[in-house]
């Protein structure tokens, strides 16, 4: 059984762990990246540890 996680949203930090974006679109995200050292990290959905899987 393989399980896809689910991106809820992407969060653009600082390298010291400033946030500067919160948002779902991710070529936004991308953009807030390109030529910086801007991390880009992804938030999964959490799943329910007795969540049935289909």
């Amino acid at each position: 059984m393989v399980i896809m996680p689910t991106v809820e949203k992407y969060v653009v930090e600082t390298n010291d762990g400033a946030v500067i974006l919160e948002t779902t679109d991710l070529d936004e995200a991308k953009a807030m990246i390109v030529g910086t050292n801007n991390i880009l990290q992804y938030i999964f959905k959490e799943i329910e540890p007795d969540a049935t899987i289909h």
